[in-house]
């Protein structure tokens, strides 16, 4: 595993400090463990996304197609 993405956001009274990673060599199928916040795991193509999408997820995405690994654009709301 590598970390591909930081990320520093403060939005309204939180605030999120995100590491993005990558695993080349993940096994099995993902697992809902906090069924009151995720319903379900999909895979999906990096360039066929749903949307919307979770605005931290967004910017770890960004990080690594960009080859960027820090991105601070907060602001409070």
């Amino acid at each position: 595993m590598k970390v591909v993405s930081l990320t520093n956001d403060i939005r309204d009274n939180a605030h999120f400090v995100t590491i993005g990673c990558v695993s080349d060599e993940f096994l099995g199928e993902p697992e809902v463990l906090e069924s009151q916040e995720i319903t379900e795991w999909k895979w999906f193509d990096l360039d066929r996304l749903p949307s919307p999408i979770y605005f931290i997820t967004e910017k770890v995405i960004k990080n690594y197609k960009e080859k960027t690994i820090y991105r601070n654009e907060s602001k409070s709301l």
